[in-house]
């Protein structure tokens, strides 16, 4: 077996939502695996954690979901640039800025980015409540 070859993905107690963030490592290992990224050596891995263990949140052993997601992302190149965003397209920033977290943004460029992320993230809310919307219960009395 060759430990170079092995990633696991999900495996930590997340403070969010748990499928993004298993996402991005599957992206992350995929690049790893294909040569297009490469990790910091070991020695620096643990000097990182040691120094810096900034995912730790406030329950014990948590990982917080942004700064997380954030750095992976940065990693492999698809982290949206907020002042980028703010020119191109404000209403784009905005959402991205003080909406929800969505994983959609870390589509929205870079390797596999999809075309059609933007319109995910800016009709999020619709799509969350176009379920409950068109009920209408028939009661008799």
């Amino acid at each position: 077996m060759n430990p170079d070859r092995i990633a696991m993905i999900g495996i930590m107690e997340y403070f969010s939502a748990i499928w993004p963030a298993c996402e991005m490592q599957a992206r992350w290992a995929c690049k790893v695996f294909a040569g297009k990224v490469t990790l910091p050596t070991k020695e620096d891995m643990i000097k990182d954690i040691e120094k810096n263990p900034k995912y730790i949140g406030t329950a014990a052993q948590y990982v917080v979901a942004l700064p997380y997601l954030d750095d992976i992302a940065e990693f492999i190149g698809v982290k949206p640039n907020f002042w980028k965003l703010l020119i191109s397209d404000p209403k784009l920033a905005y959402a991205f800025e003080y909406g929800p977290m969505f994983p959609y943004f870390y589509r929205l460029q870079g390797p596999n980015a999809w075309s059609g992320a933007r319109d995910a993230i800016m009709n999020a809310k619709d799509n969350l409540t176009y379920g409950t919307r068109r009920y209408r219960a028939n009661i008799k009395n």
